[in-house]
């Protein structure tokens, strides 16, 4: 996408009373500006988040082996 394209995954750090984590991952166009925003409860906190530009998902990763996975739409899968 050659910088035309960014993502913002915020997240906080206290867990929720689940063992939960509230994150909130934004797809902004540098010329269109917000695509969308998604809010999340995951099972982990996330260290890492990978974007496949060949179909347009975003990989979420914790620590050892935890992952989520957004679609293209914001959706997590």
């Amino acid at each position: 996408m050659g910088g035309q394209l960014y993502f913002v995954l915020l997240f906080n750090e206290a867990e929720t009373k689940d063992k939960k984590v509230a994150a909130t991952v934004a797809k902004i166009y540098r010329s269109d500006g917000l695509a969308w925003s998604s809010k999340y409860l995951l099972d982990f906190r996330p260290i890492e988040i990978l974007f496949k530009p060949e179909t347009g998902e975003l990989t979420l990763r914790g620590s050892d082996t935890q992952q989520s996975v957004v679609d293209k739409n914001g959706k997590l899968k």
